[in-house]
């Protein structure tokens, strides 16, 4: 009773954001106001993969395309929590069958979209738990397993006050978890059917390098030099390098910012006046700092790189590091990673540093200089000798 009141206390917060006009909660009532209606038309007896957003997605994917290799006559069905997935997940170039967004999970919700959807199995990514998707899902004997399963100590599942969570994920036919420490903390609470594969972002990362996907635009602006590339920035990693950069005057740049939206744009044109912008429609190439102002090229970008500074870390919410590790660029970031344990084994390994100030970022900088080759070397043969998580999931099936 407390979850649901919970759920709808949410559904309210999100309502009145949207009336306020916050974009994101706007998307998220309206990509789920017409759910029923849609439902009808959606594969059935499909293997249902739900991701909460498009990092999420990244995660999955993977899978999916073994999936679709292993097991090629099934149908497979995307279910997203957050309106990034499903704007963008086709950018990936993955083969879907269909996808939408996950109702609101309240008891009701959930028993007509399992009913109407009856997956064969579900595929819950990293630690998207429903507990009345799960219930719903265990009632109708639907296997429901969890990829790249990520835990930590601090969560609810293991406070005194999350035994209702915990009982639901009891149900969870099997858990592949990314490390170690997430297995401990699975059996700390009786859930023993684990297996640790790693972190399947290290295939997605390796397989989309091996396409070689080009971007004309960011190859013309290049001209053979390679960039520091801000990756997914906020404001205090803009400021921070806004900072820096008259010590960085003979080094490219390329910024990303986390958000694509005009403010964000106008801003990061003040901060860096004599920047270009990819959706000029001629880019001025004798200029050293191109903003990517669309969304989808940052991925392409890193290959033009030669060091990353990655967003999110001054918020706990630190962006994607193996994407440009991928490439041998060694990263920095700000303080706010616990959550993220590739970061942590990261700054074991020495490829990355956190910084705080824009005289850190200077001096990681010129660090990296000077071991420019051996690092791009030692953090290709890291990334390499860590792929395999979906292949050893697929295993479980075979």
């Amino acid at each position: 009773m407390i979850y649901t009141l919970f759920l709808w206390f949410y559904q309210v917060v999100i309502i009145l954001a949207a009336k306020f006009g916050n974009i994101k909660a706007q998307k998220w009532l309206k990509g789920r106001s017409q759910w029923r209606k849609q439902l009808p038309n959606l594969p059935k007896n499909a293997t249902l993969f739900h991701c909460a957003s498009l990092g999420e997605f990244d995660q999955a994917v993977p899978v999916i395309q073994a999936w679709k290799q292993n097991f090629p006559e099934d149908l497979v069905v995307i279910s997203f929590y957050s309106p990034s997935g499903m704007e963008h997940y086709h950018k990936r170039g993955v083969k879907i069958d269909a996808a939408c967004y996950l109702p609101l999970d309240t008891e009701r919700n959930m028993e007509e979209f399992i009913s109407i959807l009856a997956p064969q199995r579900i595929f819950l990514v990293k630690y998207e738990f429903w507990p009345n998707l799960i219930r719903q899902a265990k009632a109708k004997e639907i296997p429901i397993f969890s990829i790249s399963t990520l835990l930590r100590s601090n969560q609810l599942y293991f406070k005194w006050y999350g035994v209702f969570f915990r009982n639901e994920m009891k149900k969870i036919t099997h858990f592949f978890a990314q490390n170690q420490a997430t297995e401990e903390l699975l059996k700390s609470i009786s859930c023993s059917q684990v297996s640790v594969v790693g972190d399947t972002r290290y295939d997605t990362v390796l397989a989309r390098k091996r396409k070689n996907i080009g971007d004309k635009k960011i190859e013309d602006f290049m001209l053979n030099r390679q960039a520091i590339i801000l990756g997914s920035s906020w404001e205090r990693e803009e400021e921070i390098l806004s900072q820096a950069i008259h010590k960085l005057e003979k080094e490219t740049f390329i910024i990303a910012p986390h958000e694509v939206t005009a403010s964000t744009i106008k801003r990061l044109k003040k901060l860096f006046p004599h920047a270009v912008c990819y959706t000029d429609n001629e880019i001025d190439t004798s200029k050293n700092i191109l903003i990517l102002d669309t969304i989808g090229q940052l991925a392409n970008a890193y290959a033009h790189g030669w060091v990353a500074f990655i967003g999110g870390g001054f918020h706990g919410s630190l962006h994607n590091i193996l994407e440009p590790a991928v490439y041998g660029l060694p990263v920095c970031f700000g303080p706010k990673h616990a959550k993220f344990p590739e970061a942590t084994v990261f700054l074991k390994n020495r490829f990355s540093r956190e910084i705080q100030t824009a005289e850190d970022l200077i001096d990681f900088i010129n660090e990296m200089k000077n071991e420019r080759q051996k690092k791009r070397e030692n953090i290709e043969s890291f990334i390499q000798g860590e792929q395999g998580a979906a292949e050893k999931i697929l295993k479980y099936f075979s």
